[in-house]
């Protein structure tokens, strides 16, 4: 696991900006954002396969904040390994589903955006 400043200002990787993986609370006692490299490495193996912008909805969660939002108790994303998007507008949706099981460990399709971890 990595910890960086939530404050920091630089790309994880190509086409992925901390802004969009960043906590996105504004609870005082949050003030780092934790990323697992796996979790950025499939996002950016994903990328590569699209060839095209991924909508980030939600990445790295806090514990006021995932409860906030209604996460789960043990939530992936408080480690930095999840992410949530939307998906592609002009991409079948089955597709993108296989491509994000083709990157991802876990991949849990929702009606409006999909959840995807890694492990370990």
């Amino acid at each position: 696991m990595k910890v960086i400043p939530k404050d920091a200002s630089y790309y994880l990787a190509d086409y992925l900006h901390h802004e969009e993986f960043k906590c996105k609370c504004t609870h005082e006692r949050c003030f780092v954002t934790i990323i697992n490299p796996k979790c950025i490495m499939a996002f950016s193996t994903l990328r590569s396969i699209l060839g095209r912008p991924i909508v980030l909805t939600s990445g790295f969660r806090c514990p006021p904040w995932n409860q906030f939002v209604g996460g789960v108790e043990r939530s992936t994303h408080q480690s930095g390994s999840a992410m949530d998007f939307l998906y592609p507008s002009n991409y079948d949706k089955e597709e993108f589903i296989k491509d994000c099981r083709a990157t991802f460990d876990v991949v849990l399709p929702y009606e409006n955006y999909i959840h995807c971890n890694v492990r370990g």
